[in-house]
C-alpha cells in the first residue's frame, strides 16, 4: 500500500534523543584513546556524532563542558586502562551495548537544521534553515530560487525531490533573520549549506521574497508501524525504530520494507519500560526506595556525623536502566570538612575517616550553628589524636577569629560539657601534622534548652541561664511600652512565654485648628507638632507639642482664636456704623450733621489695631480764627457790610481789643467812617445737629464809649424753620474779654448768625473769638414758641421777616402778631428762614399705637395697601436727602431675643431712593419637618416690602445673605422690612447701612427671591 514519507518528524528533531543510547557517569574521563576531537559541539550532538562514526565503532565520549569540545573514542572502560578520576569541565558518556540505530542516513544529519512552515500538507510550505539547533530560525531569498535549490531542500527532509520550487513568499512572510540569497546549487548537493551563494547572512531582499518548495512523497509498499510508547522514523524503505524517553527497544533499531509489501522480521516493535538494579546499601546509614523502574528515587540516609558522598541524597532510575550516581558505589562518609556549616539542632561531628584513623597533614573545619540565638553546647565521646601534633580547637563564633574555647590533643576523654558564653554557633578546626595517625574524635554538640533573649529593638532583658530552671526579665526602654510578659521561666520545651516586644508611645495625630495649619514627622515618642495661626488669627495654647513618654502631648490645646481689635469710641458728635471687633471687620463712621469727619471707615487689622485714624467730627461752631473764619459765612446780600479777621488792636483808640482771647486772631466790626449808627453786620455759621444737651460758647469784647449791640440768633430746623433771638447786649462792657453760654434744643438741625450794630460813633468796635460748642448739664424746650409766649413789647419783627409764599409752616408755627423784636434789632433776611423743599424729619423711635396703612402709586397704577400692626419693635427712619444711617436687629451684637415681631420702614425725600447695604447678616437657620427630606423652613427670619404694599419678598434666613448685599426699592416709595423670630436658638443678627440716594445711584446686588 502507499505510505507517505513523515515529513513532520524531519521539521522537528532526529532521532527523539541520541543520549538515550548512552550512559552519563559522573567522575571519571577517559585520558586518551580519542579517535576524533569534535569543536563546538553539546552532548546530544555529539552523541549523534558518536553514533554516525562509520570508520570506526564509536563506544564511549567526553565533553568539555566550558570548551564545548568532543572526544570520540572506540574503547570504553572494560577495554583500556586509561579511564582515571576527574573533577574538571570533563562529562563521560558510554555507550549501551546493542543500543541506537545500526544505520543513520546521511538525510537525517540534517533534521532540526531545515523544515517547511505553513504548508497545507507536511511535504510544502516556507524553507527555513539554521546551521545549529541553538540558532533561531531564518528564511532563503528567492533570488534564483529554481528547482534544483528545492530538490536539495526536500532530499535534506527525506523526500525523493522536488515538485516545485515557489517564490514571492507563496506560504506567507517568515520573520527573523535571511540567511541565504542568489543560490546555484546543481540539485545533487547533501545540504543546502553546500551550495553556492552570497554567503551565510548575506542578502538584498525582504521577507516578501521568502522562498518555497513542494516535495515528492514517497510511494511505499509497507503500511505504516505503530509502536506503543515510541515513534518511527522513515527514509524510503526503511523504518527506523525509536522508545520514548524511559523505555528501551527490545530488536533491532531498523527495519526494511520488502518487494511484497511487508516489513523484515515482521510489523510488531517492543518498547518496555526501563528497570534498573537494585540500589546498592551504604554502611553508617541506610537507604530505601520506591521502584525499580524509569524515574523511582531511592534515598539514602546516614547515620549522625556521616556524609553521603553523592551531591544529593536521593537518587533517581534513568531512561538507561541506571541510578544517577555520581560517585559509584555510594557511601557514608566521615569526611574533613572545608567550613562545612552544620545546622542541625543536636548531631555528632567525626574526624576524617572515622572509625578509621584520620590522614596526617590535613586541615579540616567545621562551622557548627545548631539553632538561632541558642547557646551551643558540645561534649566528646571519643578523643584520640597524637599528641602535641594533632590538634582540635574549638572557638565560640563563626570563625577562627573567635574565643578559643578549647584546644586539646592526645588521648583524652573530657567529662566536661562546653557552652558557648554569648554565641549560637562554634567554629571547629583540626589540624594534623604529616607522620603518625590515630583513630581521632566523636564530638556531639546541641542547641541550649531556650534561645538567647534578646529583645528585638529599644529594650534589654537581664538571665540567669539559658539551661532548664533558669529565669529571664525584660523591660523597655523610655517611651516604649512592653507588649507581652515581662518574665519567663527556661524549660526543656523552651522559654515558658514568648519574647515581649517594645512599642513606641503613640500619643495619636492632633488635629489641625480651624483656621490654622499644623505640621509634624509622626505622632510617636519624641515627635513634635508646631501650629501655625491663618492671617487674623491669634494662635490660643501651645505653638508646638512634643509626644511625652506617657504617651501624652505635652502643652495645651491648640486653637487659633480670631483676632480682635480694641472697641472704637463713638466719635464726639458722630455714629459708628456696623459692629464688631474680630478681624476684617469693616466699620463706618458718620458725623451729625453740619460735623466734618475723619476717615469714613476702618478695618479690623491682623495685627489688633484699626487702619486709619481715629475719627473725629469737627464741630462746624468751633472757630478761633487763626487760620480764617471757618465754615462762617459772610451775609453780603441783606447786611450793611463784613465783619473784619483781625490780630493785635483794632485801627481806632478807645475802642476793640488790644489781642483775641487766647491767641493773636479774632473778628470784629470796624465801626469807623464809613460806617453811620445802625449799620449791622452778620456771620452766619454752617447748619449742625447736636448730640443731646450742648450749648454755645463764645467770648465777646465790647469796648468804647459809642458802643452799639451784639444779637446771637438761633435758627433752628424741624417740621418747620424757627428763628429766633437767642441773646443780646448792648452797650460798653469794658475793655475785656467776656463769655456767653447759649442753650441749643437737642431736637432739629440749627444755625448760628452773630450779628454786630454799629452804635452812636466811632467808639463801637466789637469783637468776639473762641467760638465752640460745649456740654450742657440741662436741655431747652423746643425751639418752636407757644402762642403764650412773647417777646418784650418794645421789640416789633420788621416786615421783611415775613416768610415767603412758597414755604409754609404749619398753622401751629406762625408767630403771633404781638411777638416783637427790640427796636435796634435790624431786619433779619427772608432767606434764612426759608424751609428748602428736602426738609426731612429725623429717625423716629419705636411707637406704639393703631395700624399705620401705607399707600402710593407707581407707573403702572395703585398698589393695593400693606397693614404694619401696632409693635413696641418699629424702627421709622426718614432718611434726608444723600443722608446715611445705620439699620440693625434688637440688641446686635448680641443675640437678639426670642419672640421677636420687629418693623423697620424706610422713607426718604422726593426723587429719592432707600438702599440697604448689608454689613452682617446670621439667623437661626431652616429647621427640617419631623421625618421629611425637604430642607425645612426658617426658624427666624426677614422678610422685605420693597417697595411696602408690594407683594413681600419669601423669608431669608440663615447667613444666606452675604455682607456687602445691596436691596433698593424705586425712588419714591417706602421700604420696609419685618424680622421675626422663634422662641429658642438666638443669633447675633443683622447691621446694616441705609442710605438715601438718588433713583439713578440706586443698587441692587441680591435679588431677594434667590
Amino acid at each position: 500500500m502507499k505510505a507517505s514519507a513523515p515529513a513532520a518528524a524531519y521539521v522537528t528533531s532526529w532521532p527523539h534523543d541520541f543520549l538515550q543510547y548512552f550512559q552519563h557517569i559522573h567522575g571519571i574521563y577517559s585520558g586518551g584513546d580519542n579517535m576524533e576531537t569534535l569543536d563546538g559541539l553539546t552532548a546530544a550532538e555529539c552523541a549523534r556524532r558518536c553514533i554516525e562514526a562509520t570508520s570506526y565503532y564509536c563506544r564511549s565520549f567526553e565533553v568539555n563542558t566550558a570548551s564545548s569540545q568532543c572526544y570520540t573514542s572506540q574503547n570504553n572502560r572494560e577495554t583500556t586502562s586509561a579511564v582515571m578520576g576527574t573533577s574538571g569541565n570533563y562529562e563521560y558518556y558510554e555507550r549501551l551495548e546493542g543500543q541506537g540505530p545500526s544505520v543513520v542516513h546521511p538525510a537525517f544529519q540534517y533534521s532540526g537544521l531545515v523544515r517547511l512552515v505553513n504548508g497545507l500538507t507536511e511535504r510544502e510550505g516556507r524553507v527555513e534553515i539554521r546551521r545549529t539547533e541553538s540558532e533561531s530560525w531564518g528564511t532563503i531569498c528567492d533570488d534564483e530560487w529554481d528547482l534544483n535549490d528545492a530538490n536539495v531542500i526536500c532530499r535534506m527532509l527525506g523526500y525523493p525531490r522536488a515538485l516545485e520550487a515557489k517564490q514571492g513568499a507563496y506560504y506567507g512572510q517568515g520573520s527573523g533573520s535571511i540567511y541565504l540569497d542568489d543560490l546555484h546549487c546543481t540539485g545533487y548537493e547533501d545540504s543546502i549549506f553546500n551550495c553556492p551563494s552570497r554567503g551565510w547572512g548575506d542578502h538584498n531582499c525582504g521577507h516578501g521574497e521568502d522562498a518555497s518548495a513542494v516535495c515528492e512523497e514517497y510511494d511505499r509498499q509497507c503500511a505504516d508501524l505503530v509502536v506503543t510508547n515510541g515513534f518511527v522514523t522513515y527514509w524510503l524503505d526503511t523504518a527506523y525504530l525509536n522508545c520514548d524517553v524511559g523505555y528501551m527497544l527490545v530488536g533491532p533499531p531498523a527495519k526494511n520494507c520488502t518487494a511484497d509489501g511487508s516489513w523484515e522480521g515482521g510489523s510488531d516493535v517492543t518498547c518496555q519500560p526501563a528497570v534498573c538494579q537494585a540500589p546498592p546499601t551504604v554502611n553508617q546509614g541506610e537507604m530505601t526506595y520506591t521502584g525499580l523502574t524509569y524515574s523511582n528515587v531511592a534515598t539514602y540516609t546516614c547515620e549522625p556525623g556521616f556524609t553521603f558522598n553523592n551531591p544529593v541524597e536521593n537518587v533517581t532510575c534513568e531512561s538507561q536502566g541506571l541510578w544517577d550516581f555520581v560517585n559509584t558505589p555510594p557511601a557514608c562518609e566521615a569526611i574533613c570538612g572545608s567550613n562545612q556549616l552544620l545546622t542541625h539542632d543536636r548531631g555528632v561531628l567525626l574526624s576524617p575517616n572515622f572509625p578509621g584513623n584520620y590522614m596526617s597533614s590535613q586541615t579540616c573545619t567545621w562551622h557548627i550553628k545548631p539553632k538561632d540565638r541558642h547557646l551551643v553546647l558540645f561534649q566528646f565521646n571519643v578523643f584520640d589524636t597524637e599528641h602535641n601534633y594533632d590538634i582540635l580547637t574549638v572557638f565560640e563564633g563563626s570563625s577562627d577569629a573567635g574565643k578559643v574555647m578549647i584546644t586539646i590533643s592526645g588521648q583524652y576523654l573530657p567529662l566536661d560539657v562546653f557552652k558557648t558564653e554569648a554565641e549560637d554557633e562554634i567554629f571547629v578546626r583540626f589540624q594534623t601534622d604529616g607522620s603518625f595517625t590515630a583513630g581521632g574524635f566523636n564530638m556531639s554538640y546541641w542547641a541550649a534548652d531556650c534561645a538567647i533573649p534578646v529583645l528585638s529593638s529599644h529594650g534589654g532583658s537581664v538571665t540567669s541561664g539559658t539551661s532548664t530552671g533558669a529565669t529571664v526579665f525584660f523591660s523597655c526602654d523610655q517611651g516604649y511600652d512592653l507588649i507581652g510578659q515581662d518574665s519567663a521561666i527556661c524549660t526543656a520545651a523552651g522559654w515558658t512565654s514568648p519574647e515581649p516586644t517594645c512599642q513606641i508611645k503613640d500619643c495619636l495625630a492632633l488635629s489641625t485648628p480651624d483656621h490654622g495649619t499644623a505640621s509634624s514627622t509622626c505622632t510617636t515618642y519624641g515627635c513634635t507638632y508646631s501650629f501655625a495661626c491663618d492671617v487674623g488669627y491669634e494662635l490660643a495654647g501651645s505653638s508646638q507639642r512634643t509626644c511625652t513618654d506617657d504617651g501624652i502631648w505635652s502643652g495645651n490645646d491648640t486653637s487659633c482664636e480670631v483676632v480682635h481689635c480694641s472697641e472704637l469710641s463713638r466719635p464726639e458728635f458722630g455714629k459708628i456704623i456696623g459692629g464688631g471687633t474680630v478681624y476684617g471687620t469693616v466699620v463706618q463712621f458718620t458725623c451729625l450733621h453740619g460735623f466734618q469727619q475723619g476717615s469714613s471707615s476702618r478695618t479690623c487689622q491682623a495685627d489688633g489695631t484699626w487702619s486709619g485714624q481715629d475719627v473725629i467730627c469737627h464741630d462746624p461752631v468751633q472757630c478761633d480764627f487763626e487760620a480764617g473764619i471757618c465754615g462762617y459765612q459772610q451775609d453780603r446780600q441783606t447786611d450793611d457790610f463784613d465783619w473784619t479777621r483781625n490780630s493785635g488792636e483794632t485801627g481806632s483808640s478807645d475802642t476793640g481789643p488790644s489781642s483775641g482771647y487766647n491767641s493773636n486772631w479774632y473778628v470784629y466790626i470796624e465801626a469807623s467812617s464809613p460806617r453811620v449808627q445802625g449799620e449791622a453786620a452778620r456771620l452766619t455759621s454752617a447748619e449742625f445737629q447736636t448730640e443731646g444737651c450742648q450749648q454755645l460758647q463764645f467770648y465777646y469784647h465790647m469796648y468804647g464809649g459809642n458802643m452799639g449791640t451784639l444779637n446771637v440768633y438761633l435758627e433752628t430746623r424741624t417740621y418747620h424753620i424757627t428763628t429766633k433771638l437767642a441773646w443780646t447786649l448792648s452797650g460798653n462792657q469794658g475793655s475785656s474779654w467776656h463769655p456767653v453760654t447759649i442753650d441749643i434744643p437737642e431736637e432739629g438741625y440749627h444755625k448760628v448768625t452773630f450779628e454786630a450794630i454799629v452804635g452812636t460813633g466811632f467808639e463801637s468796635d466789637i469783637s468776639i473769638d473762641e467760638i465752640e460748642l460745649i456740654p450742657s448739664d440741662h436741655c431747652p424746650v423746643p425751639t418752636t414758641l407757644p402762642p403764650t409766649t412773647t417777646l418784650p413789647p418794645t421789640t416789633t419783627l420788621p416786615p421783611t421777616t415775613t416768610l415767603p409764599p412758597t414755604t409754609t409752616l404749619p398753622p401751629t408755627t406762625t408767630l403771633p402778631p404781638t411777638t416783637t423784636l427790640p427796636p435796634t434789632t435790624t431786619t433779619l433776611p427772608a432767606p434764612t428762614t426759608t424751609i428748602p423743599p428736602t426738609t426731612t424729619t429725623p429717625h423716629v423711635h419705636p411707637t406704639t399705637g393703631n395700624p399705620v396703612i401705607v399707600g402710593f402709586n407707581t407707573t403702572s397704577g395703585p398698589v393695593s395697601s400693606t397693614v404694619i400692626p401696632p409693635s413696641a419693635c418699629r424702627h421709622d427712619y426718614h432718611l434726608s436727602a444723600n443722608s446715611i444711617d445705620v439699620m440693625s436687629s434688637p440688641g446686635y451684637p448680641l443675640k437678639y431675643q426670642p419672640n421677636e415681631d420687629c418693623w423697620f420702614v424706610m422713607t426718604t425725600d422726593p426723587g429719592f431712593g432707600v438702599q440697604i447695604s448689608i454689613l452682617n447678616f446670621d439667623l437661626q437657620d431652616r429647621l427640617p419637618p419631623v421625618n421629611s427630606g425637604v430642607s425645612g423652613v426658617c426658624a427666624d427670619y426677614v422678610i422685605l416690602h420693597a417697595p411696602l404694599g408690594d407683594r413681600p419678598s419669601p423669608p431669608r434666613c440663615g447667613t444666606s445673605i452675604p455682607a456687602g448685599s445691596k436691596i433698593s426699592a424705586p425712588a419714591d416709595t417706602t421700604l420696609a422690612l419685618r424680622f421675626v423670630t422663634d422662641a429658642s436658638d438666638e443669633r447675633s443678627g443683622f447691621s446694616a447701612v441705609i442710605q438715601s440716594l438718588p433713583s439713578n445711584l440706586l443698587t441692587t446686588t441680591l435679588t431677594w427671591a434667590d
